[in-house]
């Protein structure tokens, strides 16, 4: 149980290091229609330190990744109705 690895992490504390360096101070548009999956998407991004923006639409995606946006990245969900990930 990790006696005698003190300078060795225990398993996954190298990879929480790294999404933290990656995601802290990001800002990430998620798209989806369905707000559990958003809800679970958001507090995942939140976890490492990212700022996160969510949206129920496609339609609503592209008004705010038009340029000039804020945005690092957007997660869009594939299939939605009216505009989806394939769409857009």
């Amino acid at each position: 149980m990790g006696v005698g690895n003190k300078g060795n992490p225990r398993n996954g504390e190298h990879q929480a290091l790294s999404l933290n360096h990656l995601l802290s101070g990001r800002k990430i548009l998620i798209v989806d229609d369905n707000s559990v999956n958003r809800t679970v998407a958001a507090g995942a991004l939140k976890k490492y330190g990212a700022g996160v923006v969510c949206v129920s639409s496609g339609i609503e995606a592209i008004t705010m990744l038009t340029p000039p946006h804020e945005f690092d990245a957007c997660f869009m969900d594939i299939q939605m109705p009216e505009m989806d990930g394939y769409a857009s």
